[in-house]
């Protein structure tokens, strides 16, 4: 009999045990018999089934002694026999009838990640297009129920490979940038006079982008997949200055008045959204609209002449995507608010 406080000292045993173990399957290391393969190979039916606990769509590795064979997954199970995909092999031996081989099933292998899950398409299932036989070890040909209606021959099996990672929700953005902002007044020259200089200039400085990323198929066909991502950015470029008498100016102590120089700092503030066309699997171009604010500083501390930095504003242009890998992409684009270049990293 099992008392109360034992009971609550055994729960947390029972639970931990669980958690490692929630099903109770342990992996199982077996002989086993080809009973007979495809003529192609890639199906092969063994001497173990659902008694043995095989199950359907689970990984199977093949060995002898203690070389790797092949590994597969189940497709089909009955009590005593279950039929096996082929799907990958470690040299040029394949299972045949007639050979002794250990079968490892029961919980994930190592190989096992590498496999695809095999699926078959029996609402579209038709006649074994090749008429397809199975034989035994003797070498005499059969017609088992492999061949009936129930059987799904090797050509209607498709793989169910993951979908290639070219995109994840979350994607971080480091890169160099050519801002694009409003001129500061430019310095006196020789003559005392102020120089011209355009109203918009460019500085150069760097990004950091967070954005959030998920598919839509909003204002495209259904055929043509795309992103909308949600963008967060923080940017800085710095410069010196030096400003005119007229507009900031500093004293010598001996009374004199000169142009006034100190160091610029302007953080952008950005939020956009992009809209991204897949062309490819590994191309993307997009649009995108958005808002920058302007946070500037002196060295001086003095925030006189550095008006036209300063504020809000809208932004808008285009840009291209180059999927490198399952984690990185590159990334360009260029508008109202400058040029980006920078690499994307991916989670």
């Amino acid at each position: 009999m099992i008392h109360k406080g034992q009971f609550f000292t055994i729960l947390p045993l029972l639970a931990l045990l669980l958690l490692l173990d929630p099903f109770g399957t342990r992996a199982e290391r077996r002989s086993v018999a080809i009973m007979e393969t495809s003529s192609s190979g890639k199906l092969v039916r063994v001497s173990l089934g659902a008694r043995q606990g095989i199950t359907l769509g689970e990984p199977v590795l093949f060995s002898a002694s203690t070389k790797k064979i092949a590994a597969g997954r189940v497709i089909r199970v009955d009590n005593d026999n279950a039929v096996v995909a082929v799907m990958e092999k470690y040299g040029s031996e394949s299972p045949v009838p007639d050979a002794d081989y250990e079968i490892l099933y029961g919980e994930p292998f190592e190989e096992a990640a590498n496999l695809p899950d095999y699926v078959s398409d029996r609402e579209d299932e038709r006649d074994n297009p090749t008429n397809e036989k199975f034989w035994t070890q003797n070498g005499e040909e059969v017609t088992p129920e492999l061949d009936d209606d129930t059987y799904t021959p090797e050509i209607k099996l498709r793989p169910k490979l993951p979908s290639p990672r070219t995109f994840s929700p979350h994607n971080i953005t480091v890169g160099l940038d050519i801002f694009r902002n409003r001129a500061l007044p430019a310095s006196t020259d020789k003559s005392g006079n102020l120089s011209t200089s355009s109203s918009q200039t460019t500085y150069n400085g760097y990004s950091f982008r967070y954005a959030y990323t998920f598919r839509s198929h909003y204002w495209l066909k259904t055929q043509t997949p795309a992103l909308i991502s949600a963008e967060f950015g923080v940017g800085v470029y710095s410069f010196d200055h030096t400003f005119p008498k007229s507009i900031r100016a500093s004293t010598r102590p001996d009374g004199t008045v000169i142009d006034g120089t100190a160091g610029v700092r302007v953080v952008p503030l950005q939020a956009e959204l992009r809209y991204l066309v897949e062309v490819s699997k590994l191309f993307r171009l997009y649009p995108y609209l958005g808002y920058q604010y302007n946070i500037v500083s002196a060295t001086d501390g003095s925030l006189t002449g550095l008006e036209p930095l300063m504020g809000g504003r809208i932004l808008g242009g285009a840009g291209a995507v180059l999927v490198m890998s399952d984690t990185i992409d590159g990334r360009i684009e260029g508008g109202s608010d400058g040029v980006l270049g920078g690499i994307v990293v991916k989670f």
